[in-house]
């Protein structure tokens, strides 16, 4: 198999080991009682658990494929999806679902830092974006599937015959890994780098230098406000706009409208992730970009509490503003790529770090989101959020015009 093909084939496994996931976050608030559940807030804990477990592994994660190469973690990282899809399926009852979501989270942190460092090894300026924007739009396909047989197969065969299915995915999955992938080192033996969580080689300073850390810290910033603050009030932010709708005698309100939407987002991912890609690896470089992307984030997430915008041109803005999620995923990651090409002795500790970060960003924006609704409302958090995309906007447009004193990559003048 070529190195493309390879990465096709992670994220295409990749896909079919989220799919149990994404259907949890359907089935488990509506059939919580079949899994042995008694209390809401059961809910809430299965569901944030894997977030908070994949934090303290990922510096683990780094060091286990630096040790044991991309096929024996990405194998185990498989073998774990599946034991974990099988929990969910086999045993009910809170603490052994809770230990089965903990599985889930090593296994997608190995799983993700493995396409990453798939992508790496196969991809070079030219194409790198591309590569990664194919790779997120293909798994995220897995997401979508997840959350559909959540909606629909649940309700015609229950939940615990769609868990076996997957499981049955996840074993194929195993066993096509074990037949193609590659033993592919992913660093030079001599490397010495370490992680965030243990900084402790003579060569930090090479790798941890301004640009780098601009990365790493807009990659946490995006994550606070897209895959944290937004998601977790969308359905909020709907229900201030006293949204329902009545269609043959069905009325459909804030949850629903949230539920098509990240939908829709989602079925479009597979399509727009390339191409933002592909933009990217042209002559421009991808800082302008990343640039522009946070600066229509900003000017949507500014407009979208304002209470006289007309509803259908709300609708757009928030249905693009999901888009430019989308995008700005896809932009970052290239971006850390970039950085981690450039240091071959330290790209899983590059690699390492920015999803560290970025899944920090993830847990602390519904959290830090929360608060401030209290302390300066649902308007407040939303224009903090916008005037903060709106700074970094500036500062990425600033580095593009400034490229000879910040190179992001080894193309880029």
């Amino acid at each position: 198999m070529t190195k493309t093909a390879w990465t096709k084939l992670i994220a295409l496994i990749t896909a079919v080991c989220v799919m149990s996931d994404s259907m949890l976050y359907i089935v488990l608030p509506v059939y919580g009682s079949s899994f042995g559940l008694t209390e809401l807030w059961q809910v809430g804990v299965l569901l944030s658990a894997n977030r908070f477990v994949r934090l303290p592994l990922n510096p683990l994660a780094g060091w286990l494929y630096r040790r044991l190469g991309l096929r024996a973690c990405m194998l185990s990282a498989i073998g774990i999806a599946l034991l974990s899809t099988l929990g969910y399926g086999l045993v009910p009852g809170f603490w052994l679902l809770l230990l089965a979501r903990c599985f889930w989270g090593v296994a997608w942190t190995l799983l993700r830092l493995g396409g990453y460092l798939t992508i790496l090894e196969a991809s070079d300026n030219t194409n790198r974006g591309q590569m990664l924007g194919t790779y997120n739009g293909l798994w995220g396909l897995g997401s979508l599937v997840g959350m559909l047989a959540g909606g629909v197969l649940a309700d015609e065969v229950g939940v615990r015959p769609v868990l076996i299915g997957m499981s049955a995915l996840i074993f194929v999955c195993w066993v096509l890994a074990y037949r193609f992938l590659p033993d592919l080192q992913v660093e030079p033996p001599t490397a010495g780098a370490s992680t965030l969580g243990g900084l402790r080689s003579s060569r930090r300073l090479s790798w941890l230098d301004p640009a780098t850390g601009f990365v790493l810290g807009s990659g946490l910033l995006v994550a606070a406000v897209f895959y944290g603050v937004l998601p977790s009030t969308l359905s909020r932010l709907i229900e201030e706009r006293s949204f329902h709708y009545t269609i043959w005698g069905l009325t459909f309100g804030a949850a629903a409208l949230s539920g098509v939407l990240q939908g829709l987002r989602a079925g479009l991912s597979p399509f727009l992730s390339p191409w933002f890609g592909r933009q990217s690896d042209g002559p421009w470089g991808r800082k302008p970009w990343i640039a522009a992307a946070m600066a229509a984030g900003a000017s949507f997430m500014l407009l979208l509490p304002w209470p006289r915008l007309d509803f259908a041109l709300w609708l757009i803005c928030l249905l693009t503003a999901l888009l430019v999620n989308t995008a700005l995923f896809t932009l970052m990651d290239a971006a850390a790529a970039d950085r981690a090409a450039l240091f071959p002795n330290a790209r899983v500790t590059i690699m390492t770090s920015y999803t560290m970060l970025f899944d920090l960003g993830s847990a602390l924006g519904p959290l830090t989101g929360y608060v401030l609704i209290d302390i300066i409302g649902l308007g407040g958090l939303y224009a903090s959020s916008g005037i903060t995309l709106l700074l970094l906007a500036i500062a990425w447009a600033v580095a593009w015009r400034r490229g000879h004193k910040i190179k992001f990559t080894t193309a880029e003048a």
